[in-house]
Formats: C-alpha cells, structure tokens, sequence
C-alpha cells in the first residue's frame, strides 16, 4: 500500500487519482510558526521544546511564540490519498 497527501493550500491537481490513487481521508487544519519571514514546522516549537515554558510551566506555546514575534500560520488541511498494490 503507498499512501500519500495533497496539501490543500498549494495544488488543486487531480494527479493522484490519474495515478490510480483512491481519496480515503481528510486531515483537520494545522499550523506552523513564522519568525523573521521563514516558516517552521510547529514540532519544533513545542511546549516541552521552549525554554520560557521550562522555566514556568503555565506558559503557552502560543503567548511564547507570540511574546517572541512569531505569527501562527494555518493550512487548510490535506487530502489523503491510498494505493493498493
């Protein structure tokens, strides 16, 4: 089996199904971190990860990153896609 997922913010192509692939998922919307103008992916961000939040565990991700100038970026989920083989 080769599974694989469509981004839904960056392609409306119907590759996968020309490739024989069958449409069998919808992921929720999730999110990275922006900092400076480059995009992180939000695990390296987590909680457990940050100082601050080390320091006083009452602290969020979301008031650190944002304390820290980042922006929260949201996608629009991903379609996934199965092939048997």
């Amino acid at each position: 089996e080769i599974i694989t997922y469509r981004d839904l913010c960056h392609t409306k192509s119907n590759v996968y199904k020309t490739c024989g692939f069958e449409e069998c998922g919808l992921s929720a919307p999730c999110y990275s971190w922006a900092i400076n103008g480059v995009r992180y992916h939000r695990s390296n961000f987590m909680k457990c990860k940050l100082e601050e939040c080390r320091k006083d565990p009452s602290l969020t991700e979301d008031y650190v990153m944002r304390s820290r100038h980042a922006y929260k970026i949201w996608d629009a989920g991903k379609l996934k896609f199965v092939k048997s083989l």
